[in-house]
């Protein structure tokens, strides 16, 4: 797990244990394993070796946790950790770092202005781009002086002026000194004793001296921590302000300080660009626009968080970096001016985050909204169905293992019908270090986090005098076998090498995609004492049965969720016993509501004997429709589609722009570039005269709602575009409604006209990154797309002949380096693979790309190594796979798998894809549910759509721009009809709730109702 993952999930972890401190629960700590008498005597040990018990020393730290403590403090020291239950973040203000103690007129806000005022400006204005001078009625409002009073005589002598300079300010300033009129002198005089007669009523009554440790305290900040002088002779920059000059500036540097860094960096652009008399880079303008803003973002949400009744206009730093902000878009860079429709088009990449953004994505956390009302409800006492539903992307997965932490002595059961899920959740728990075990085929398979020798284990039938196990007995029976056998060796060693054998425990988290398994385990563990987890319970259920086999899928899922709730006709529990703490999480960003399974819900009430008036006490659903990015959706032309393109009326769209909100899977489809198409429509209609007197009036404008561009992102892009439709519809025009809302069909196409096999080649320019293609039959689908790659190949021999001649001529080579060592290294070895059979790469699109416009987007690929070939010829598929893999094309499809136990083909595209080292996969229905792939592409086909309930479309959506992954997604739909299914129907997950609710009753029934 990459280092940034892996804090954020212990950042996550951090949240949920303030939680659960918060609900009154209590850490359960393992305890450390004493020595009992009676196990002593029952292993034999009372008599043992003399000198192996003895204590000698201290003990040794079990090395699986000194390996995660060692890994911890590097990812700490790489990414920062997040520490404070108010304001996550690990980045401190400067005056939290300052550890000054504040009073009086000395405030922590009079400090950040002064500190800016006296230590960043004079380092910004080094780059010889000025910032705006203050007046002295701006300095009186930023208190600069009060605080220059108390450690003004700390701070270093303030450099003069060259007296070159001083001559020509001198100069500039002759005449204007010469037109001021003797008036307003004589009101500036006035005016400045007025002021020295209140300062010095105020320095009577609120001066502010500071005590010896206090005195110390400043010389340290200001010596040390602000100029480095302590670190004059080492090799590496000490000091905050010095570090503003650096190329990169630590990630954990006061805020201030990084938002100097980047000011800077903008500032020297400004003076490059007057002194050449034109921008170099026009990217590179763009990217430091949105660095910028990205600094301004983060630290406005770090004062709103330590100064809640200040404004933004109270800060000296973040008033400086606005107005820097205004002239860098207004044309301060020359050559240069912020063009927002452009930026809105082409600027996606930048737009989900600059480099300043992602260097601090885990040093500032925020947790979902949906991962706080899940808490929130699994939290409350008694046992609780809950109903998480939220959009793709948001995190629901996530906290599945890190529940734990607010129940320290439960199990947890996670099922999900995707293979890629569980192993995710299988990761997260590993990385934690909590013990789990795989279910599949009613066999428990323990981790080695559980520790090593468990085995399987199945239900044993009676055999003789022993009665019959079942599988979670055998297990618990075997942690206590081999930790007994444990204690015997351990006991036998001194007491410092005691930690080395392997502790056995029990696991804490079972993980199946084998949804038939779940409800046979869930039947053998303490229902008291379990959490259910269900991850995409609509899964399988887009196709209504007519028969109760018609469906195993669905019919398995629902199996799992009915179990608990009849448990209690199984397991004669006592009344107190079914009012436990029995928890129950579903979760999908397509799960039908409460209301519609009925069976499910009354269920649950009646096996936990819950009355109809506390229903909403233990039945929640917790509902979020927080997005991140969205996915630009696209019809067969290539043109943009939007929800409101069959807009006939205004009513109709007053109607559209009340529901979108309430509909996140929907809304997400208005992203940058689909507000650039509409805001294209808007000039396209102001240009022919039909635009309304009131919706000029009404509407504001995108430059003025967006003039600071740190309120430019993917939240702000939706609400703006909702805003737009608003004000047309509250226009009452019917013919303007639909003119605006009809989609230009002269204009040119986002996207080439849909042809999947051109996907691959001729119209491979227009999908960089990863392209996913859902198929009910992957495999065939991807040989037929690649058949004009596939007669290209060369054969996997000549390859290996090749490869093995170049082993030859470096064996020769160091023969020869050995005798002269004044020989260059020898060059290596090179794979005999044309580029231009890479997919993506530059040589491919140059040469299957003809018709590629000038300055198209692209996504550097990079070609495949020596070492990647050999592991690809290792993977058990036959020479067209091999190849194909090597191109960056694979399939995900069981049947290429020749081993179903052992899906070692399968799992490789998967990891292939998280490392972005495929173009284009096809894959089954099942993979486009809750998989996490960096897939900037997909695709939606006549075939799968017409197998496809809209729930099982808007899943696969979801599957494009994941948070994290990549900057931009698109769907690109095959039939414009398929669009409309999703767009025009409110309740399209009526498929779902129906199957669902039909196997509810069945399985109540016990296969008699149907």
């Amino acid at each position: 797990m990459p280092a940034e993952e892996r804090q954020t999930h212990r950042n996550l972890q951090v949240f949920f244990m303030e939680r659960a401190k918060a609900a009154g629960v209590k850490e359960q700590k393992e305890e450390e394993e004493e020595d009992d008498p009676e196990e002593l005597a029952l292993l034999g040990d009372a008599e043992m070796p003399e000198g192996q018990g003895e204590d000698s020393g201290d003990e040794e730290e079990d090395p699986r946790d000194a390996a995660r403590k060692k890994q911890e403090e590097e990812d700490k020291e790489a990414v920062g950790t997040v520490e404070k239950a108010k304001n996550w973040s690990s980045v401190n203000l400067v005056f939290q770092e300052s550890k000054l103690n504040y009073r009086g007129s000395f405030t922590a806000g009079s400090f950040t202005n002064w500190l800016w005022y006296r230590v960043v400006r004079p380092k910004l204005e080094e780059t010889k781009s000025k910032l705006p001078e203050l007046s002295d009625e701006e300095i009186d409002k930023f208190s600069i002086q009060d605080v220059e009073e108390v450690l003004g005589e700390f701070m270093p002598a303030q450099k003069k002026k060259d007296e070159k300079e001083d001559k020509k300010d001198k100069k500039d300033k002759k005449d204007d000194k010469d037109k001021k009129d003797k008036k307003d002198k004589k009101e500036e005089d006035d005016k400045k004793d007025k002021k020295k007669d209140s300062k010095d009523k105020k320095k009577k009554k609120d001066a502010i001296q500071l005590n010896a440790k206090e005195k110390l305290q400043v010389q340290n900040l200001i010596k040390n921590m602000i100029y480095g002088e302590s670190g004059k002779n080492k090799t590496i920059t000490t000091g905050w302000v010095n570090l503003v000059d650096e190329k990169d500036i630590p990630r954990l540097t006061p805020w201030e300080f990084q938002l100097a860094h980047i000011m800077r960096s903008a500032m020297a652009l400004e003076y490059t660009a007057k002194k050449k008399k034109e921008v170099q880079d026009l990217t590179a303008y763009y990217e430091m626009c949105q660095s910028l803003a990205d600094a301004i973002g983060f630290i406005k949400k770090q004062y709103s968080f330590e100064f809640p009744q200040s404004s933004a206009e109270d800060f000296l730093p973040l008033k400086d970096a606005l107005d820097l902000q205004k002239r860098f878009r207004e044309g301060s860079v020359v050559g240069a001016k912020f063009d927002l429709l452009w930026y809105l088009q082409n600027g996606a990449h930048l737009l989900a985050g600059s480099g300043f953004a992602k260097k601090h994505r885990t040093t500032v956390f925020k947790p979902f909204k949906i991962q706080e009302l899940v808490t929130d409800a699994i939290l409350q006492p008694g046992p609780q169905l809950v109903f998480a539903i939220a959009p793709p992307g948001t995190g629901k997965t996530a906290v599945v293992a890190h529940i734990l932490n607010l129940f320290p002595v439960h199990t947890l059961v996670f099922c999900c019908p995707a293979l890629p899920v569980v192993l995710s959740v299988g990761r997260i728990s590993n990385s934690l270090g909590i013990p789990y075990a795989f279910c599949k085929g009613r066999r428990i398979t323990p981790s080695y986090s559980c520790g090593r020798g468990l085995a399987t284990h199945v239900d044993m039938p009676a055999e003789g005098d022993k009665p019959p196990q079942t599988a979670v007995e055998s297990l618990r029976y075997m942690v206590a076998k081999l930790n007994l056998e444990r204690k015997k060796k351990r006991l036998a060693e001194k007491k410092r090498k005691r930690n080395l054998h392997d502790l056995k425990r029990f696991p804490r988290i079972f993980l199946m995609c084998d949804s038939a398994s779940a409800a046979w385990l869930l039947r053998q563990l303490d229902p008291n004492r379990t959490i259910l987890v269900v991850d995409e319970p609509p899964m399988g259920s887009d196709v209504y049965p007519d028969k109760p086999e018609d469906n195993p899928l669905a019919c398995a899922m629902m199996q799992t969720m009915m179990t608990p709730m009849l448990a209690a006709q199984l397991l004669e529990l006592s009344p107190d016993n079914g009012r436990a703490r029995y928890k129950t999480v579903l979760m999908s960003a397509t799960l039908p509501r409460p209301e519609a399974l009925p069976t499910l819900v009354n269920s649950f009430l009646e096996r936990f004997k819950i009355p109809d008036s506390e229903r909403d006490l233990h039945v929640r659903e917790c509902m979020s429709t927080e997005l991140d990015r969205g996915a630009v959706m696209c019809g067969p032309s290539g043109a943009v589609a939007f929800p409101h393109q069959n807009v006939q009326t205004a009513d109709e769209l007053k109607r559209l722009c009340e529901r979108l909100p309430a509909d996140p899977l929907v809304l997400k489809a208005y992203t940058e570039r689909a507000l650039a198409t509409l805001l294209l429509r808007w000039r396209a209609l102001e240009k022919d005269g039909k635009l309304k007197d009131g919706f000029k009036k009404q509407v504001v404008l995108p430059e003025d709602k967006f003039s600071d561009l740190s309120e430019l992102h993917h939240a702000s892009i939706r609400s703006y575009a909702m805003d737009l439709l608003t004000c047309v519809a509250k226009q009452e025009d019917d013919e303007f409604a639909k003119a605006f809302c009809c989609p230009d069909t002269t204009g040119d196409n986002l996207f080439p006209q849909f042809d999947l096999s051109e996907m691959l080649f001729g119209n491979a320019y227009a999908f960089p990154g990863l392209t996913l293609v859902a198929d009910d039959h992957p495999l065939e689908q991807m040989l037929k797309m690649s058949e004009n790659l596939q007669a290209q190949f060369p054969r996997a021999s000549d390859i290996e002949a090749d490869i093995k001649k170049q082993e030859e001529s470096a064996v020769k080579e160091k023969k020869f380096k050995e005798d002269d060592e004044q020989q260059e290294e020898a060059p290596q070895m090179k794979l005999k693979f044309s580029p231009d059979l890479v997919i993506q790469s530059e040589q491919f699109l140059k040469r299957w790309c003809p018709k590629r416009p000038a300055g198209a987007h692209t996504i550097p690929r990079v070609l495949p190594t020596v070492n990647e070939f050999k592991a690809i010829k290792n993977l058990p598929v036959d020479e067209r796979w091999q190849m194909l893999a090597l191109a960056g094309a694979g399939s995900f499809d069981p049947k290429l798998d020749s081993d179903p136990s052992n899906p070692v083909y399968t799992q490789w595209v998967h990891e292939s894809m998280t490392q972005n080292k495929l173009a284009c996969v096809t894959a089954g229905k099942e993979f486009t549910w809750g998989a996490n792939v960096p897939a900037s592409t997909v695709v939606v086909t006549k075939s799968f759509a017409e197998t496809t309930s809209v729930a099982g479309m808007l899943q696969y959506v979801g599957r494009a721009a994941r948070r994290g992954l990549t900057t931009h997604g698109q769907a690109i739909f095959e039939r414009d009809e398929d669009l409309q299914r999703i767009f025009a129907s409110p309740d399209g997950l009526s498929t779902e709730a129906l199957t669902m609710e039909r196997y509810a009753e069945w399985w109540k029934s016990r296969g008699k109702a149907w």
